[in-house]
């Protein structure tokens, strides 16, 4: 299986082309989580330096209304590469 670090993936996924990603869910404030999500054709949207400072990133993709945040650890696959943190 392709292997991609994490700074790697970071980048790909700022480089302004879509990108495929598959994540963990985890959501604190509700205590929901642990689902596995894959989307196709996603897109970073830009960062903030609170987003830096938390290690999230938010994303945009056509089958949700609202933009997503994800915590860039638990970001498992970039354009089908495994992401090595």
């Amino acid at each position: 299986m392709p292997q991609i670090s994490e700074r790697d993936a970071i980048s790909v996924m700022k480089s302004g082309a879509p990108f495929s990603i598959q994540f963990i869910t985890a959501d604190v404030k509700r205590q929901q989580g642990g689902k596995r999500v894959k989307l196709d054709n996603a897109r970073i949207r830009n960062t903030s330096h609170s987003e830096h400072h938390h290690g999230t990133i938010t994303i945009e993709h056509s089958n949700y209304e609202h933009p997503l945040t994800i915590h860039r650890k638990l970001v498992e696959f970039v354009n089908n590469k495994q992401v090595i943190k």
